[in-house]
């Protein structure tokens, strides 16, 4: 009786324990793409607070409103051709 409750008790550890690992896999590919982003957003950012102010009188923008600017230049000049060329 005390070898199969040690047993389960075993295994639920190891279900613990494959459960943070895989959380520390997700927090890390959450942490990768959030970084990802903000190497994108800021170039963007002080390129635009640097241009468009003095050439065009625009407003400067943060990196919330850079990083809006960068999802949506994506969606408009994403290439729709998909297929491959073929000779």
């Amino acid at each position: 009786m005390y070898v199969n409750v040690r047993i389960v008790g075993l295994k639920r550890e190891v279900l613990i324990l494959k459960t943070v690992k895989m959380g520390s896999k997700i927090a890390l590919a959450i942490g990768l793409v959030v970084l990802i982003a903000l190497l994108m957003v800021f170039p963007l950012m002080w390129c635009w607070n640097y241009v468009m102010p003095d050439l065009f009188g625009l407003a400067e923008i943060d990196w919330k409103q850079a990083f809006v600017l960068n999802i949506l230049s994506s969606i408009l000049f994403k290439s729709s051709n998909s297929s491959s060329s073929s000779k």
